[in-house]
């Protein structure tokens, strides 16, 4: 993100949205000790948008090579062009059922590899394996455009989000969402959401239960 406000700042799709980003909102983005992260806000708001921002400063950061980028666009599908980005190994839209096992499959598969090889080498985080095993491992984010309608789209995701959750950031495996409310959303999985940035919303107590948590967060 700090290469998107220096260099893409002045850029007319994006610009309103890159001069709310302040130091401390993108550390709360940005920290590697972050699980998963949410942006929550009213339609409109803007959090597709940072979303978007998001994953292409990860494009502009690290190499195709140190990490994989996978997009479920439940929302506008406005996602579906990053598939041109090589960091990113595909967009799935709602309409594609046969996308949504594919990756479940790719997902599931990729964290019982990392489980496996971090038990055997003694490792308990992505940065000591890399420091100590190999650095032929890159880091996994899962990003979601409007959680909600996953859960009855796709029953079997809840517990595959709540692993990831829970789990993920140890193995290098990391979630960042998008939701308009936080009705809709299973518990251990907004339990285990350590990061947010509220946008604005349609009812003011939905504040309180979004940054008045113990996870990090800031109110746009």
């Amino acid at each position: 993100l700090r290469e998107i406000i220096k260099n893409r700042k002045e850029e007319p799709a994006i610009k309103d949205i890159i001069e709310t980003i302040q130091e401390k909102q993108y550390e709360i983005i940005t920290c590697p000790e972050r699980k998963s992260f949410v942006l929550q806000g009213c339609a409109g708001s803007g959090k597709t948008m940072l979303l978007k921002a998001i994953l292409c400063s990860l494009g502009r950061w690290y190499r195709p090579k140190d990490i994989s980028i996978y997009i479920i666009d439940l929302g506008s599908w406005s996602l579906k062009t990053m598939e041109q980005m090589p960091h990113v190994g595909g967009v799935v839209l709602s309409s594609e059922e046969e996308k949504f096992d594919k990756l479940a499959y790719i997902l599931r598969e990729e964290f019982a590899k990392r489980k496996k090889a971090f038990s055997k080498h003694g490792i308990s985080s992505l940065k000591d394996y890399r420091e100590n095993v190999s650095d032929d491992i890159p880091a996994v984010v899962l990003a979601i455009d409007n959680i909600q309608p996953i859960f009855e789209l796709c029953p079997a995701y809840e517990e595959l989000l709540t692993t990831i959750a829970q789990e993920g950031a140890s193995y290098g495996i990391y979630l960042i969402y998008t939701a308009s409310t936080q009705t809709g959303i299973r518990y251990k999985i907004t339990q285990n959401t350590s990061g947010a940035i509220a946008f604005e919303m349609n009812d003011d107590t939905m504040y309180g239960q979004l940054v008045g948590g113990s996870r990090a967060s800031h109110r746009l």
